[in-house]
């Protein structure tokens, strides 16, 4: 039986859901405490054992991945359509910032850019590659931005988790340790994601946001 148990741990990925896992954990469970109860018979080898502990190991080892993996999809789809519109408006700026710094030819002006261009990479480098197991923190609603560059402490728990990874990023970006273009929408997987009528509108509210904000390259 447990030659039987561990080859389809082997296999545990083909298992539908995780409540197959959790039998098949169950299951083994069992069999290990009876075992244990009723001592070692001549049915129950030491060397069985191993190979049923060694099973049970595997299972909870790929049950603890399917778990992740659920809440990993779970957050990338409640997140999906706002990290999109922020990713879109980054872009955006970025493209922005080159522009005016490809066009400007005064030194002092050019070095004001320059902070520009690398402000509006970190802010791309956030939002793309923002953890996708950890619920998102918005960076352009309630003055994100200035929250995550801020010297003062931060005011809230969303404040100082925005923090912590802005300076992440933003480190990252400084040694080129990030490959910007690479997070532009350029690859069949960053296509625009399906949408519903209330995404829409929320869609429209960043796009009023965006014609506000571009200001910010105007100073």
């Amino acid at each position: 039986m447990a030659k039987k148990l561990f080859k389809e741990v082997e296999n545990a990925e083909s298992l539908s859901s995780l409540s197959g896992l959790r039998k098949k954990i169950r299951d083994l469970e069992r069999l290990l405490n009876r075992a244990q109860e009723k001592g070692e018979s001549k049915n129950t080898t030491a060397m069985a054992r191993r190979e049923q502990e060694r099973a049970l190991r595997a299972l909870k080892d790929e049950f603890q991945r399917a778990e992740q993996n659920k809440t990993d999809r779970r957050l990338d789809q409640r997140y999906r359509q706002v990290r999109f519109f922020e990713r879109r408006k980054a872009v955006r700026r970025l493209e922005k910032a080159r522009k005016m710094l490809s066009k400007n030819e005064d030194k002092t002006e050019k070095k004001r850019l320059e902070k520009d261009l690398r402000l509006a990479e970190t802010e791309l480098a956030y939002i793309a590659l923002f953890p996708k197991d950890k619920k998102y923190v918005s960076l352009y609603v309630d003055d994100g931005v200035k929250s995550a560059t801020s010297s003062q402490p931060p005011k809230s728990n969303t404040d100082k988790l925005r923090r912590e990874w802005w300076l992440e990023v933003s480190k990252m970006v400084k040694e080129a340790a990030v490959d910007i273009g690479s997070l532009t929408f350029g690859q069949p997987s960053q296509e625009r994601p399906s949408r519903s009528t209330a995404e829409a509108q929320v869609e429209k509210a960043y796009e009023h946001e965006e014609s506000e904000e571009d200001e910010f390259f105007e100073k």
